[in-house]
C-alpha cells in the first residue's frame, strides 16, 4: 500500500456518497413516481455506505501506524538493502511469481528500481519497505507464520491467514516478504522474535496448542 491515508479518505468519500444516495432516494419517494430508480437508488446507497464504512474500519489506524514508523516511534528494527541484495530480491521474488503455486508476496515490486538503498522499518504492527506500507495489525487476517527464507538474500517471510467468509471456502494466505539488509542479521533477529511471539500468542488464544 503505498498511501494509507488516501485509502482511509476514499473510503471516507465512498461513505459519504453512499449516504446522499440513500438521502436523494427518500426525497425522490415523496416527490416523483419512479419506484425502479428509488430502488436502485437505495440499494446503491446501502452497498456504497456498508462498503465505505467497512474500508474506513479497515484503513483507520493505517495513517497513524504509517506516521509512526516513519518517525521512528516505537520501531523494533531498521535497516538498509543495497544495490546487490536488492538484484537478488527483484530475480527472487520474479521467480516465484512465474511458481503458480507459491503464495503472493503482498509486497509488490515496483516495475523499476526504488532509489537505493532501500530502507526496511519494521514496527511492532507494521513494516515500511521503501514507500510501500503494510499493516500487520492484530485480529483479522492474522499473522500465522513469521521465517527466515534464505534466498539469497536473506528475507523474512510473515505468513497472513484471511479466514473464509460465511461458509464459504474461501480461505487463503498471503506472504509478506521483504529483504534483509547486509549486517542486519542481529535487528532481523528482533523481527522475528516479536511476530513469532504474536503466532504464539494467536495459537494460544483460538486453542490451537494447549493452555
Amino acid at each position: 500500500m503505498r498511501d494509507p491515508g488516501r485509502k482511509k479518505a476514499l473510503a471516507l468519500a465512498v461513505m459519504l456518497t453512499g449516504l446522499g444516495a440513500i438521502g436523494g432516494a427518500v426525497v425522490l419517494i415523496n416527490t416523483v413516481d419512479w419506484p425502479t430508480t428509488i430502488a436502485l437508488l437505495l440499494v446503491a446507497g446501502i452497498l456504497a455506505t456498508v462498503g465505505g464504512f467497512g474500508g474506513l474500519m479497515v484503513f483507520w489506524s493505517h495513517p497513524r501506524l504509517h506516521r509512526d514508523l516513519l518517525a521512528g516511534r516505537g520501531v523494533i528494527a531498521r535497516w538498509q538493502v543495497g544495490a546487490e541484495r536488492w538484484a537478488q530480491f527483484r530475480a527472487l521474488e520474479e521467480a516465484r511469481r512465474a511458481d503458480p503455486t507459491a503464495l503472493r508476496n503482498e509486497y509488490e515490486l515496483p516495475p523499476h528500481d526504488p532509489p537505493l538503498p532501500v530502507t526496511v522499518v519494521v514496527g511492532p504492527e507494521a513494516v515500511l519497505v521503501g514507500d510501500s506500507f503494510h499493516a500487520l495489525e492484530g485480529g483479522l487476517p492474522a499473522i500465522v507464520r513469521a521465517e527466515s527464507v534464505f534466498g539469497p538474500p536473506f528475507c523474512i517471510e510473515i505468513g497472513i491467514y484471511y479466514p473464509s467468509g460465511g461458509d464459504s471456502d474461501d480461505a487463503f494466505e498471503n506472504v509478506l516478504r521483504f529483504p534483509v539488509g547486509a549486517g542486519a542479521s542481529a535487528e532481523a533477529a528482533k523481527v522475528l522474535a516479536h511476530y513469532r511471539a504474536r503466532v504464539a500468542a494467536f495459537r494460544k488464544a483460538n486453542g490451537l496448542v494447549p493452555g
